[in-house]
């Protein structure tokens, strides 16, 4: 009797021990260590794939649309607003803008006299954003490459570094005097299909394959944590089912939910350190003052994880967690003793937490 009391004392010892090694996990951040201004997260809109939620509320933050280069909408090439080739460079272009699918606006550039390939296509991607500004959309970063290393039968532009960087000189001039100073250059998105194989449906995690959201959730942690940029861009999330009556979301488009609902423009990355083990963690203040905390588990192991902030009291506590059965769905958050908040962390699954300050 006593042997069988003193093995259950130490079944409750050992139960307990282990619980509070599964709570001790704990993530520290530190606002007062700042890191990069983010710019968001996107989709990429080339080929006619257009028609996403843009305007909607959290969703994501960046809309990078492609600048047509073909003279027809066959196939899903897209259509250039210059889609006749003018006789030589110094040559004043005709472009064609169709701002609303009903009407065209037929503009004529005029030439001036240190015309060159150069500068007539700086000029072309200067009357393309003003065309946009016109309807009363800003834009903020200009990529005047795709796939530069890549050559197609519908639209492709081959370029090396030097030549790019010989470029950049005659666009951001261009871009100042058009009054667009505030446009940002953006170069070089280089082609990457022959590495990343197909991306088909993949579940969140099944064995680290190219497509699935824990491979890209990973993806987008070390970019921003090692190599400090402050966005990422992905395309084709979502595939049309073969009846068109139906849009089947990827993990991936999960994956990049748990990043840019809660990590918007204009946040800025803070120290963080700590977390379970195998985890990688990262964390930002927004600009409304919340805290968002991500917690990436790309191991098997489940466990509670707490989170503390220096010099912030918090006052709410909200979830999400996307893994093999949620996508980006609301968890719970515990409160705990210390100010600090407690949540569960599932194996194979991205984790955000955002805080919200008592002000």
């Amino acid at each position: 009797m006593v042997f069988r009391a003193a093995l259950a004392a130490l079944a409750v010892a050992a139960h307990a021990r282990s619980l509070n090694e599964r709570q001790t996990s704990t993530i520290t951040v530190d606002l007062s260590k700042t890191y990069q201004t983010m710019d968001g997260f996107a989709m990429s809109e080339t080929f006619q794939r257009a028609n996403q939620m843009y305007a909607l509320s959290e969703s994501f933050s960046i809309l990078r649309n492609g600048i047509g280069s073909s003279p027809d909408a066959s196939s899903d090439h897209m259509i250039s607003i210059q889609p006749e080739n003018p006789e030589c460079p110094s040559a004043p272009p005709k472009y064609i803008w169709d701002g609303n699918n009903n009407s065209q606006v037929w503009v004529s550039t005029e030439a001036v006299n240190t015309y060159g390939i150069k500068t007539a296509y700086a000029n072309y991607l200067v009357q393309y954003i003003t065309y946009y500004k016109q309807v009363g959309v800003d834009v903020t970063h200009l990529g005047f490459l795709n796939e530069p290393n890549l050559t197609t039968s519908y639209a492709s532009m081959r370029s090396n570094g030097q030549q790019a960087a010989d470029f950049v000189k005659v666009l951001r001039p261009t871009l100042d005097k058009a009054k667009f100073t505030e446009v940002k250059i953006t170069c070089c998105d280089a082609e990457g299909g022959t590495v990343r194989q197909a991306l088909g449906p993949s579940p969140f995690f099944f064995n680290n394959g190219a497509g699935e959201g824990l491979t890209w959730a990973l993806k987008i942690h070390d970019a921003i944590t090692r190599a400090n940029v402050s966005g990422a861009t992905n395309s084709k999330l979502t595939r049309i089912a073969n009846d068109r009556k139906s849009v089947i979301p990827s993990k991936r488009l999960w994956a990049f939910a748990n990043w840019s609902r809660h990590v918007r423009p204009g946040a800025v990355r803070v120290a963080a350190a700590g977390g379970p083990a195998g985890a990688r963690v990262s964390a930002f203040q927004n600009v409304d003052g919340t805290v968002a905390v991500q917690v990436i588990q790309g191991g098997a192991g489940a466990g509670r994880v707490g989170v503390k902030v220096g010099a912030f009291t918090v006052k709410s506590a909200k979830a999400w967690v996307t893994d093999n059965t949620h996508d980006c769905d609301e968890s719970v958050v515990m409160a705990g003793a210390d100010g600090g908040m407690s949540l569960d962390v599932p194996g194979r699954s991205m984790v955000t937490v955002v805080l919200d300050e008592v002000t």
